[in-house]
């Protein structure tokens, strides 16, 4: 509704000729439950009925809107006209909170396909960081009897251990068993 109860009164005590007495200030305050269109008379507290109703959505009432000249509760479609731009700041947070959801699951969901798998290594399955740890000391003593990581020169002539699962080299044994637990688990 584009217009008050007020302009509406006031529009309608409005003949446009000069010597027009009978303007009236806006609406009758004890009328607000009612779509009669009650107005104030311009020099007293007197109110007097047009004869006719507020126009289709006026508001009346604590939560109404006028419809034929009766008050009837709000909709929630009539509360979505009356309150349009508070409808579409909400509408509009709540399509942000729902992709910002959409999107964390999205990444949750996608770093546990990434995380690697520890299979291939003998004397080891799962378990994730809990079971790792556990898994650990019995993966190295089969590593090391199943199979025995490949041993290369490094630049500081040095002896290195190469991952079996990736191609990385480490100084030693426990930085490889480290290495393992960390990344491949």
């Amino acid at each position: 509704m584009c217009t008050t109860r007020d302009a509406q009164c006031i529009a309608a005590g409005n003949t446009g000729t000069i010597l027009d007495v009978s303007s009236y200030r806006g609406a009758c305050p004890q009328a607000l439950a009612s779509c009669r269109m009650t107005c104030l008379l311009p020099y007293d507290t007197t109110c007097k009925f047009l004869g006719t109703g507020f126009r289709n959505g006026t508001r009346c009432g604590s939560d109404g809107f006028c419809y034929g000249g009766s008050c009837s509760e709000a909709s929630f479609l009539q509360w979505v006209e009356g309150n349009l731009i508070l409808f579409c700041v909400l509408a509009g947070i709540a399509a942000l909170l729902v992709l910002i959801f959409l999107v964390w699951g999205c990444r949750q969901a996608g770093r546990k396909q990434l995380r690697p798998l520890s299979i291939g290594i003998p004397g080891r399955t799962g378990g994730g960081k809990k079971g790792a740890k556990n898994q650990a000391s019995s993966g190295k003593k089969q590593s090391q009897k199943n199979s025995k990581p490949s041993a290369t020169k490094g630049t500081s002539g040095q002896g290195t251990i190469r991952c079996p699962l990736c191609p990385l080299s480490f100084p030693g044994e426990s930085h490889l068993t480290l290495h393992l637990d960390r990344d491949h688990s």
